[in-house]
């Protein structure tokens, strides 16, 4: 019988990655005398080609199964994919009571976002960019 075998399985390039929270990664694979692959990332398995690709974007750690089948049964590799998380590290304001009409600021230092939004029940929702 004719084994399979999964040449290759990364996500960007690598078996193991970590990146900042909403970044795309792409994953690659490629297999020999496949005749079918799925691609499961712990809650959703799929059917895929036997060498593709695929670019996903989790926001929690995820570790994805590729499993490729053939002639003499399955087999299987890895990717795992951790995400930073975000983190707020600081949120201040300036009086914790303002008279109407007066001004006051607001201050926040974050980890790993690149814009934030402030909502307000009064005001509505602002996007704030990160400066």
């Amino acid at each position: 019988m004719v084994e399979v075998f999964v040449n290759s399985f990364t996500a960007d390039g690598q078996a193991a990655v970590t990146v900042p929270y909403g970044t795309p990664v792409n994953l690659a694979w490629s297999s020999i005398e496949a005749t079918g692959c799925s691609l499961d990332d712990g809650a959703t398995s799929f059917a895929v080609a036997a060498n593709s690709f695929l670019q996903v974007t989790p926001l929690t750690n995820t570790t994805y199964t590729l499993t490729c089948t053939g002639p003499a049964g399955p087999k299987s590799a890895t990717a795992d994919i951790t995400v930073e998380e975000l983190t707020i590290v600081d949120f201040s304001v300036t009086a914790e009571t303002v008279p109407h009409g007066d001004s006051f600021t607001l201050s926040w230092d974050v980890a790993v976002a690149d814009s934030c939004i402030i909502e307000d029940e009064v005001l509505g929702t602002e996007t704030a960019p990160l400066t």
